[in-house]
């Protein structure tokens, strides 16, 4: 089963991300990494200048000059000095032709901390290389704006959506040399038209990216991607193709690929996007501070940016005040053991004393590779670097530099000494907090956490508070309205609170075009860290009651205006009127719809708030339901991932509950939305499930559906007898209840079962059976098309004359229907039968019937 696009929500934003206004790149060696990338003949002809030869670099933008507009990921930066390992990234594994054996396409490993301007080199060699890509670029985050991983149907999905439609000469198997050919492709960067459908499941939205791909170049960058296996599920096996995977640390697994590792930017590079920040007028003042200042922070953009803001928000403040700040702030919070010493704050009437830059310690993503390869061995030294932010020299290189100097606290290596063999690849990498407690341990902190305190503290209560309970949002995205929510304050003190944390850079617009606002990703843990220390777990579950419930408030009244009900009043003639029209609830329904479901399984996860979590559910459930119904459209189709969230929220608020019937009906949506997307075994568990649920109850009419269910999917694995064992089963609850449209279509299904298996005259009982129920009740047209297949199943079993008369009355119900369609498909069988009877003339007649019948209805 194929979808169209998603609704438009707050979480998938098609495209690649906005390009910032003050990003500088360094473009020699973005230039060095395209020259040895694989490219066809007559693009290497055009661009390639030597085999070995890198393009000179650009000169950096002076201050004050117009920003270039060159995209940025998530705290990307001028001047990456991590960008050593690139130019080996690109190289790695060999010629194009030893690639194309693989069968998969070329992949660039960035590697990086959050923060560290990891997305923006990304999308700087996306624009770069995008004549070398021509049929297309795709943007897909493997993470959601809270941190939480995004389910891989979902990513393979939007992956596929952005991806120009598959031509019909795309079917056959192409190889990796052969041209792109046919109607010309969407500009780069944009997201094709919505007639582009793309699978409902995730095996099949695997396979439409490779229908997608096949037989042209394009370039897909996936975001925060979290292990190999989650890049591994999304590569196409077209090797024209080039895929950039953007993650924490190495990816091991994949063949022919190193990590290109990034560090803090180099200091002159950080000394100028500090300048743009704050102005030159301080960094001229007390050049030697600024200096110590990104020395400390360790070239880390999103350092350099809290710090910025700092200084804006702090306008009679030095450079040198924010760095006793840093230092306090160390101080308080544990500084890690051989950092930099604080600065001494200026003696009374006296100069400001001149900092001193200290031997810098190993950055933090420096130490990743080893941390993964495990301890180093007795005489083996860590990477040195030779500045401030300045990384290692790439996967080929170990031991120590060539100024001789040792980390702080370690012993210098032999120069003597055999280098250490590469250690082999290991399978687990470890997580963000592992890799801070060790880093710890060697004596590398984190800059982020003594830049984010200073600005933290110097918050408001109320939008500390704010900053805090942000974590509560669904998917961490909040605007002012879920803001009071979470505040338990009005309006327009939300407003200001959202003002000054944007102001602060402790927010950031999502980017989506709406009001929404979150936590930069490389803050989200010190975030947490914060609403741990601070709040209670009774303000934060009060907090989560108060969101949930104008959560509900707000999707009931948004069923009330798509049904055109009248406004809900709430006291004496007060009427609430939230939304003015139905176009304006629908457009909240589709922006907020992922928020709501998220805010419904967060609630039902506190354990609390289980009522409010399935009313919240089965309000979005009948929402989605009459939207799609009054479009016409298939909510299964359209809203199938999100069916499925509501109705695992309702399935566990019943289980907890102990509501029998209704956590039946949850596992019975369950099982139809399994059906929908092909994966006919699963579904076969949730109807058994669903059915012993239902057999504690003995209700016929919860049973009933559910052993049709259950025989339907034997029917379609081509299982006939144990389907039709089934269908007589269901045959007897809807008997029970006296529902005789229930029990026509079960006999209708259980015919076609008998006759499929060569029981002709079992299928004929059946027939005769469902043309008698439906005489007593149904319309002309369910009657009609009962005595035609009655009729047909006469003519297999050789009652000819009776055949006819059963025919010759379903034309004539068709005909009181007003049924063309269906008179002239009656007059159609009924041709048959008599051609096979023996009476040539009698069946043309019919069959010019049937042919004027169908003239007329066009």
């Amino acid at each position: 089963m194929e979808i169209p696009a998603e609704h438009p929500s707050p979480l998938f934003v098609p495209g690649l991300p906005a390009e910032p206004a003050d990003f500088v790149g360094r473009l020699g060696e973005l230039d060095a990494l395209r020259a040895d990338l694989p490219r066809p003949p007559a693009a290497t002809a055009r661009t390639r200048t030597a085999p070995h030869t890198s393009a000179p670099h650009t000169p950096a933008r002076p201050t004050g000059e117009p920003p270039t507009g060159e995209p940025v990921g998530e705290a990307g930066e001028p001047g990456e000095a991590g960008t050593e390992g690139a130019a080996d990234a690109g190289t790695a594994g060999g010629t194009p032709e030893e690639d194309a054996s693989d069968g998969h396409c070329r992949v660039l490993v960035i590697a990086g901390a959050p923060g560290t301007g990891r997305t923006a080199l990304a999308l700087r060699l996306a624009r770069v290389l995008r004549e070398e890509y021509p049929d297309g670029r795709a943007y897909v985050r493997l993470v959601e704006p809270d941190g939480s991983a995004v389910p891989p149907r979902v990513a393979a999905r939007r992956l596929a959506q952005q991806l120009p439609p598959a031509r019909p000469s795309d079917d056959a198997p192409t190889g990796p040399s052969t041209p792109a050919t046919g109607p010309s492709t969407p500009p780069v960067g944009t997201v094709p038209a919505r007639q582009a459908v793309v699978p409902l499941g995730e095996e099949a939205a695997r396979r439409e990216i490779q229908r997608r791909t096949r037989g042209r170049r394009a370039l897909l960058i996936l975001d925060d991607v979290p292990n190999t296996d989650a890049v591994r599920a999304l590569l196409p096996r077209e090797t024209g193709c080039l895929v950039v995977a953007v993650t924490r640390g190495p990816l091991t697994g994949l063949r022919d690929t190193r990590p290109c590792v990034l560090s803090g930017l180099d200091r002159a590079s950080a000394l100028r996007l500090l300048t743009g920040l704050i102005g030159s007028t301080r960094v001229v003042c007390d050049p030697t501070a600024a200096q110590a200042l990104v020395d400390r922070v360790r070239g880390v953009p999103t350092a350099l940016r809290l710090a910025a803001h700092w200084l804006q928000a702090h306008p009679r403040a030095s450079v040198a005040d924010l760095l006793r700040e840093i230092a306090l702030a160390e101080r308080g919070e544990g500084a890690a053991p051989g950092a930099d010493a604080p600065a001494k704050p200026p003696a009374a009437g006296g100069r400001r004393p001149t900092a001193t830059a200290a031997v810098p310690a190993p950055s933090l993503t420096d130490l990743v590779a080893a941390l993964v390869e495990g301890p180093p061995e007795q005489g083996a030294g860590l990477p040195t670097p030779t500045g401030a932010g300045t990384a290692s020299t790439g996967p080929a290189s170990s031991g120590p530099a060539s100024s001789g100097r040792a980390p702080a606290g370690r012993v210098p290596a032999d120069p003597a000494s055999p280098a250490r063999p590469a250690a082999p690849p290991r399978a687990v990498r470890p997580s963000a907090d592992s890799v801070r407690e060790a880093a710890g341990a060697l004596g590398v902190h984190d800059p982020l956490p003594a830049c984010f305190l200073p600005q933290y503290r110097a918050l408001s209560p109320s939008a500390a508070r704010l900053l805090r309970r942000t974590t509560l949002a669904p998917y961490g995205l909040v605007c002012a309205h879920r803001g009071s929510a979470l505040l338990g304050d009005s309006l327009d003190r939300t407003r200001a609170a959202l003002g000054e944390l944007v102001a602060a850079g402790l927010l950031v617009p999502h980017g989506d075009g709406t009001a929404r606002h979150r936590v930069p990703g490389s803050l989200l843990h010190l975030v947490r860290e914060r609403c741990a220390a601070e709040e209670r777990a009774a303000d934060l579950r009060l907090a989560r009651a108060r969101l949930l419930e104008r959560s509900v408030r707000l999707a009931q009244a948004c069923h009330l205006a798509l049904l055109g009900a009248a406004p809900e009043p709430v006291a004496r003639g007060v009427v609430r009127v939230r939304f003015r029209d139905r176009a304006e609830a629908v457009s909240w329904l589709h922006r907020e719809v992922d928020a709501l479901a998220r805010t419904a399984a967060d609630a039902l996860a506190d354990g609390e708030l289980d009522t409010s979590a399935g009313r919240l559910a089965v309000v979005l459930i009948r929402l989605l339901g009459d939207e799609a119904r009054a479009r016409g459209a298939d909510v299964v189709v359209e809203s199938g991932d999100r069916l499925a969230s509501l109705h695992t929220t309702v399935l566990e608020v019943s289980r907890r509950r102990r509501l029998p019937r209704q956590e039946a009906a949850a596992l019975r949506h369950l099982g139809a939305l399994h059906v929908a997307e092909g994966d006919d075994p699963r579904a076969l568990r949730r109807f058994r499930e669903a059915l012993e649920v239902a057999r504690t109850i003995e209700d016929d009419r919860v049973s009933g559906p559910l052993l049709e269910e259950i025989a339907a999917v034997h029917e379609r694995a081509g299982e006939l007898e144990r389907a039709a064992d089934w269908y007589r089963r269901a045959l007897v609850p809807f008997q029970a209840l006296r529902d005789p449209r229930g029990q026509a279509r079960v006999l209708d299904r259980l015919a076609d079962c008998c006759a499929a298996v060569g029981g002709h005259a079992e299928a004929l009982r059946h027939r005769r059976a469902v043309v008698t129920l439906l005489r007593r009740r149904g319309d002309r047209r369910e009657r009609a098309a009962a005595v035609l297949r009655l009729g047909l199943a006469q003519a297999r079993v050789g009652r000819v004359e009776e055949a006819l008369e059963s025919l010759r009355e379903a034309v004539a119900l068709h005909r009181e229907a007003s049924d063309r369609a269906g008179e002239a498909v009656a007059l159609r069988a009924a041709a048959d039968v008599l051609e096979r009877s023996g009476d040539p003339t009698g069946a043309a007649a019919q069959r010019a019937q049937a042919d004027r019948l169908q003239d007329a209805s066009h």
